[in-house]
């Protein structure tokens, strides 16, 4: 009798004791993991696209036309929990999903023929382009200067004066098969990677201090045929293929080789390096690491799977903002 009374009261206590954790784990989430703190509702759009620029969020948008951005949405990231909407509008030409598609401040970049650039200034709603006579397969900016993989080659050009771009330099060496080929900018480095015209996949490195004659600083042959989004931060080098991100190292020999990679177990969609965090977005959730070494512990944001690949999100003082297909935008913070 009194060991069923201790087992009672034992179980009474057990029960009141989860009750209380839990109560505990509602008002105190565990360290590192990330809450929802805000919400923009949109459900009219199936394709979003999100840019942050200096305390503004704009959101691109279709109208019930997928692929197809026809609409601006801007809000103020004064208080970045919760966006206040500033104006909607309507542009006069659509941007497409699938345009080759880079930003520079205020302005977006991207490729309609390959031989133009069309440019959109989101301070003014404004088009613009310019024609650099050679088809443009991938492109990168820095201070006035394009940096674009053409069928001419390697080619760079001075954009100060938009209406009139100025080819500066041109590397006929290198022969791109079509648009397989990605290209990333900083300081004075130049990252290229490209399939040639035999289907050899080739990483290229350029010292761009003087980008009139830029000059080769080594180039190695590294069998990874489905390449997006190369990026160089902090003389890091990253890219990501259908499952995988990866980081580059090169020697002063000019010699380029893989140095980490974080393997997913699902399609890759993007990812964004930002205050030496990576933030991966994949088809059902956010990963987060350490950008300087993966082998680090990281964080996972579960979301719900979405075989369509519209996902897309972007990063704000350590705040996530991730649009979801016929919802809106979801605003993540993690609890310190």
């Amino acid at each position: 009798m009194c060991a069923i009374e201790g087992i009672t009261k034992f179980t009474i206590f057990s029960f009141i004791l989860l009750l209380f954790l839990l109560a505990c784990q509602q008002n105190y989430p565990l360290m590192n993991e990330y809450q929802i703190v805000g919400f923009i509702p949109y459900k009219d759009s199936d394709w979003g696209r999100l840019i942050t620029w200096q305390d503004k969020l704009i959101f691109f948008c279709d109208s019930k036309n997928p692929w197809y951005h026809q609409v601006m949405r801007t809000y103020t990231l004064e208080n970045p929990q919760s966006p206040e909407f500033i104006k909607e509008t309507w542009l006069s030409e659509g941007i497409y999903d699938y345009y080759y598609f880079i930003q520079k401040d205020s302005r977006i970049f991207y490729t309609l023929d390959y031989d133009s650039v069309r440019i959109f200034d989101t301070e003014n709603s404004s088009f613009s382009a310019f024609s650099l006579n050679c088809k443009i397969w991938s492109m990168a900016l820095k201070d006035s200067l394009m940096f674009a993989q053409s069928d001419s080659g390697l080619v760079i050009f001075n954009i100060s004066n938009l209406t009139n771009p100025v080819k500066i330099f041109c590397d006929s060496t290198s022969h791109y098969y079509q648009n397989y080929c990605q290209i990333a900018v900083e300081d004075t480095v130049c990252f290229e990677w490209f399939i040639d015209s035999i289907g050899t996949p080739i990483f290229k490195l350029w010292n761009i201090k003087n980008p009139y004659a830029p000059q080769i600083i080594g180039d190695s042959i590294l069998y990874y045929y489905q390449i997006k989004n190369i990026t160089i931060n902090n003389n890091l080098v990253f890219f990501r293929d259908t499952y995988a991100v990866r980081r580059l190292c090169y020697d002063d020999s000019g010699h380029i080789y893989i140095k980490e990679s974080y393997y997913s177990d699902d399609y890759i969609i993007d990812y964004k390096i930002s205050d030496g965090k990576i933030y991966i977005l994949t088809i059902n959730k956010i990963i987060i690491g350490n950008a300087n070494d993966f082998s680090q512990d990281w964080t996972e944001i579960p979301l719900e799977r979405n075989y369509f690949l519209n996902y897309s999100f972007s990063i704000f003082k350590d705040l996530i903002y991730l649009f979801k297909r016929f919802a809106g935008v979801f605003i993540y913070e993690r609890s310190e």
